[in-house]
């Protein structure tokens, strides 16, 4: 099926627009972000970029792009696409598919994807929480789908935030980072492996807890594992999470400002003491949530350079 959708692509890009620009780094890390853009004389419509090793159709990571407003008297749509902190190092060919003119056209690049070592990390738990992390109660495995099926949504009018993120709380002292690799070691002997999709920073309970950035509240409730949970919408597919807290402070549906309070630290879910976890996901992949504190989520004084002449 891919194999014929290819030669289709090739069939109808001969009845598009070539004069279209391809841009997106040459590389990046495990946990980390490939900014693609699209920019076209023409109107561009949907877009759609995967990442596969240069020898495989296995596909890695994929994300689906909303456009930017036209400017310089260019068509502009960008996609974010995640890493997994999983990803092995090596090249890598990002593929982006988009429609125009009525047709289907596509651009490909060569990418790197770096080496990255992540920090490991042994959690001990007591009888309770260990109970509460092995058990396979219908109600968790409904959560979980739950949650999932959110963060793969993509909302193409969910333009709220696209500049730089604050980190969600002050003076306090982290714990975890992203991308370790754990090791639960229950009361009972046993052990399980897990990766840290975020960062969690321990505090006092009833330390407030504040926004990243501007966005629409989509979850808003109490689950088994993470405790007391927001979850905030900021652009199509990018979302910021919030879990363990001792109180919420605002709704689903609710829009938040950047700073906003959204709650407090607490020690609700599965804990070892009060916390934050915080996480970034994009397009349901968890990255690096420090990425977006250091460089705008769009980058607009690159595209600037772009398409201007």
């Amino acid at each position: 099926m891919r194999n014929l959708f290819i030669v289709l692509c090739l069939f109808l890009s001969s009845f598009v627009c070539a004069d279209v620009i391809l841009d997106c780094p040459d590389s990046a890390d495990p946990g980390g972000v490939f900014r693609v853009l699209i920019v076209s004389e023409d109107p561009v419509g949907e877009l759609y970029v995967q990442l596969l090793p240069e020898d495989s159709e296995q596909i890695v990571a994929r994300a689906y792009g909303f456009p930017l407003a036209p400017a310089e008297g260019k068509y502009m749509v960008t996609a974010l696409l995640g890493v997994p902190s999983t990803v092995e190092e090596g090249r890598y060919i990002l593929d982006a598919r988009y429609s125009i003119n009525g047709g289907i056209d596509f651009r490909k690049q060569g990418v790197t994807v770096h080496k990255k070592d992540f920090k490991s990390e042994q959690i001990s738990l007591n009888g309770a929480m260990s109970t509460l992390r092995q058990s396979d109660e219908p109600e968790k495995r409904e959560e979980s789908r739950e949650l999932t099926e959110l963060l793969y949504q993509f909302n193409i009018d969910a333009i709220y935030h696209d500049s730089e993120i604050i980190v969600p709380v002050e003076e306090v002292r982290i714990t975890s980072f992203y991308g370790d690799r754990r090791t639960f070691r229950y009361s009972d002997v046993r052990t399980s492996s897990s990766i840290h999709n975020g960062i969690d920073f321990a505090g006092v309970r009833g330390t407030e807890v504040h926004a990243c950035g501007a966005g629409r509240v989509v979850m808003a409730k109490e689950r088994i594992l993470t405790g007391l949970t927001a979850v905030v919408e900021h652009l199509p597919g990018v979302y910021s999470l919030y879990f363990h807290m001792d109180t919420l402070s605002v709704e689903p549906g609710q829009m938040v400002a950047t700073g906003e309070l959204l709650g407090t630290i607490g020690s609700t879910g599965l804990v070892t003491g009060p916390h934050l976890h915080w996480e970034m996901r994009i397009s349901g992949i968890p990255v690096d949530p420090y990425i977006f504190v250091e460089e705008a989520i769009i980058d607009k004084d690159h595209i600037l350079s772009i398409i201007t002449p």
